[in-house]
C-alpha cells in the first residue's frame, strides 16, 4: 500500500503540472511542483523541536549514539543542525572538514569540528560568526539516517546567560540572532514530514504546565506524524516516580496532536553509556556505605560534599569504616551532573546485582522505547509520511490557485463588455478589419464565463478532490496501522480466530479484507457487542475500530 500511495501522489503531481501549465499566469508555480516531485523520493525529514534547554541536543546524541549536537549548561547561539546519511554527502566532503555550512547568501563551505565549537557562546565575536549561517549539515553512517533526515532546531524562548543579563550590544545582537533562529525553527517544523516535540521537565511542576507547554508547541501537529517526549525526567525524585503518569496525562489530553508521549532522560542514557566501565566500582563503593550515610549523601550535592563532622559521625557511628574524604567522594562522582549521579547511585545502591541496576537505569533513560517508536511510527512509514506532507503542500498550492487565478479570470472577463463597446465605436469610425482583429484578440485573451466555470470544475475534479481522497486514505492506513500495533502488543490476549480476523480487517496482509463467506452486518454487530464486554480501554479501542471498518465495507456494498 505504501508504494501505491507514492504512485498516486506522483500521479497527482503530474496532473497539477499539466493543469497549471494550461492556466494563464500559473507557470510561476511549476518550480514548486518540481520541488515536490524531487522530495517524493528523498528521505523523510524528522524535526526535533521544543523550548530552549528542553534537552533536544542530548536527545539527538542519544538517538544517534554519538555526540554530534552541542550540549551546553548555558543558552548558546545554536544553529539549525541537519543530520544526513553519509551517502548523501557530495564530493567536497572530507573527514578533516566533515560539516557543511550553508550560509544565508547561498554559499556552501565545508568546515572543521573546531569551527563548529567556535559557534557556541554569547560573546560578540561568536555572535558575529554565527549570524550569517542558515544551517549546518552533518553526515553519519547510521541506519536511522538511511530513511530519516534528522533536524535539530535551536528552539524557542531563549534567555541570555544565567540571569538574562548581558552587555547591551551583545544582548541586542543575541536577540537578533535568536529571533532569526526562532523563525528558522518554526519554518523547519512547518516543513518537516514528522516531528518530535520535547518539553523539559521542571522540578515540582504541575501537570497543567507540562500540558500547556506541549499544547503551545504542538498547535499545528497531528497524531499522524507527531511524537511527544517528556525529557529530563531525572531532574528530581518525585518527578522520576510519576514520569509515566505525567506522560500518559499529556498523551491523553493531546491525543489529536500527538501519537503518544514518552518519558526519557537522554542525559542519563549518555552517562551510563559513556561511564559503563566505572559503574561496577561505583556500586561496590556505594554498597559499602551505611544506609544512613547513603541517605545523607543523596539529599543534595551539598550534603554529598559535607565536611561537617557532626553529620558524618552520626551516620558512621555504628560502621566499622571511616567516613570517606571529600576527595574520595569527588573521585567517585567524577564530572557527572548531580541529578544524573543521584539517579545512578540510588538505582545501583538498591539493586541486587550490577546487571539488574543497569537494566533499571536503561529503563529510566528509555531511549530504546523511543527508537522502537521511531522505527514503528516513522522509519517503516517514511514514504507514507512523506506523501502526506507533499499532499498537504500541494493542497495549499491548489487552493491558492483556485482563490486567485480563477477570480482574476472572472474579474478580467468583466472588462469584456467595455472592450466590445470600444471596438464597436472603432468599427464605425475607423478600420473595420482592425476592429475585427482586436475583437478576436480580446476574445482569445478573455475566455467566456462558461469556459472559466468548466476549467475550475476540471481543476477541482482532477486535483482537489483526489488530493482529499488520498489524504483520507492515508488517515485510514494510519488508523489501521495504530490498531494493528495495539493488537500485536496484546496478541496473546486475543483468541486466534479473532486475531486473524482483525489482522485481515485492519490491512496487515495488504488492503482491508475479510473472507467471502462473512456476513458483514453480522460481524459488525458481533464486534459492537464485544465493545461493551471488553474491560481494557486498549482492547475496546481495537473492537471499536473493527466496527468502523465493517461499517466502511457495508457502505461499499
Amino acid at each position: 500500500m505504501k508504494e501505491d500511495v507514492v504512485t498516486k501522489t506522483k500521479a497527482l503531481l503530474d496532473t497539477a503540472e499539466e493543469l497549471l501549465g494550461r492556466l494563464n499566469g500559473c507557470s510561476k508555480y511549476l518550480p514548486e511542483i518540481d520541488k515536490m516531485q524531487r522530495k517524493l523520493y528523498q528521505p523523510c525529514v524528522l524535526a526535533v523541536g521544543g523550548k530552549v534547554k528542553a534537552g533536544k541536543s542530548s536527545f539527538i546524541n542519544a538517538l544517534l549514539g554519538k555526540s554530534l549536537a552541542k550540549v551546553g549548561e548555558l543558552e548558546t547561539t545554536a544553529t539549525i543542525n541537519m543530520f544526513r546519511h553519509i551517502s548523501e554527502a557530495d564530493s567536497a566532503y572530507t573527514p578533516e572538514r566533515p560539516v557543511k555550512v550553508v550560509w544565508d547568501n547561498g554559499v556552501e563551505t565545508y568546515e572543521t569540528i573546531s569551527f563548529m565549537d567556535s559557534l557556541q557562546g554569547n560573546d560578540d565575536a561568536t555572535l558575529q560568526r554565527a549570524q550569517g549561517i542558515a544551517y549546518l549539515e552533518f553526515y553519519e553512517d547510521n541506519d536511522i539516517l538511511k530513511e530519516l533526515t534528522l533536524v535539530d532546531t535551536p528552539g524557542t524562548g531563549a534567555v541570555v546567560g544565567k540571569d538574562g543579563q548581558g552587555h547591551e550590544e551583545v544582548a541586542n545582537r543575541f536577540f537578533r540572532l535568536r529571533q532569526k533562529h526562532e523563525e528558522q525553527t518554526n519554518e523547519r517544523m512547518a516543513q518537516a514530514d514528522a516531528i518530535i516535540y520535547l518539553v523539559g521537565a521542571v522540578a515540582g511542576a504541575a501537570s497543567k504546565q507540562f500540558l500547556d507547554d506541549f499544547r503551545e508547541t504542538t498547535s499545528d501537529s497531528s497524531a499522524l506524524n507527531a511524537l511527544g517526549v517528556l525529557s529530563k525526567v531525572d531532574i528530581d525524585e518525585s518527578l522520576l516516580e510519576r514520569r509515566h503518569s505525567q506522560a500518559q496525562y499529556v498523551a491523553e489530553s493531546l491525543k489529536n496532536e500527538l501519537y503518544t508521549v514518552i518519558p526519557v532522560s537522554a542525559g542519563l542514557y549518555e552517562a551510563i553509556t559513556n561511564y559503563r566501565s566505572r559503574l561496577p566500582q561505583l556500586q561496590l563503593w556505594l554498597k559499602s556505605l551505611p544506609l544512613a550515610a547513603f541517605k545523607l549523601f543523596m539529599r543534595s550535592d551539598a550534603f554529598y560534599y559535607t565536611e561537617d563532622q557532626r553529620y558524618l559521625e552520626a551516620v558512621f557511628k555504628e560502621s566499622p569504616m571511616s567516613p570517606p574524604s571529600v576527595e574520595q567522594r569527588k573521585a567517585m562522582k567524577g564530572d557527572l551532573q548531580w541529578a544524573l549521579f543521584r539517579t545512578i547511585s540510588q538505582t545501583l545502591y538498591h539493586a541486587n546485582t550490577f546487571d539488574e541496576g543497569y537494566c533499571q537505569l536503561e529503563e529510566i533513560a528509555n531511549m530504546q522505547q523511543v527508537r522502537d517508536t521511531i522505527k514503528e511510527r516513522f522509519f517503516s512509514r517514511s514514504k507514507t509520511i512523506r506523501c502526506n506532507r507533499i499532499l498537504t503542500d500541494l493542497q495549499k498550492l491548489a487552493l491558492k490557485v483556485r482563490r486567485s487565478t480563477f477570480n482574476e479570470l472572472r474579474n478580467s472577463r468583466a472588462d469584456y463588455d467595455s472592450w466590445m463597446s470600444i471596438i464597436k465605436i472603432g468599427e464605425s469610425s475607423y478600420n473595420k478589419s482592425a476592429a475585427d482583429s482586436l475583437r478576436n484578440f480580446i476574445s482569445s485573451q478573455l475566455p467566456a464565463p462558461e469556459d472559466i466555470d468548466q476549467w475550475e470544475s476540471e481543476f477541482v475534479k482532477k486535483l482537489l478532490v483526489p488530493i482529499e481522497d488520498l489524504q483520507q486514505a492515508i488517515k485510514d492506513i494510519d488508523a489501521g496501522f495504530q490498531h494493528l500495533m495495539e493488537l500485536q502488543s496484546r496478541r496473546d490476549l486475543w483468541p486466534e480466530e479473532e486475531y486473524e480476523e482483525l489482522c485481515g480487517l485492519f490491512g496487515l496482509y495488504g488492503t482491508s479484507s475479510v473472507p467471502e463467506n462473512y456476513d458483514i452486518s453480522e460481524r459488525q454487530a458481533y464486534w459492537q457487542s464485544r465493545v461493551y464486554r471488553l474491560r481494557d480501554h486498549r482492547d475496546r479501542s481495537v473492537a471499536e475500530y473493527a466496527v468502523e471498518c465493517y461499517g466502511r465495507l457495508l457502505n461499499k456494498q
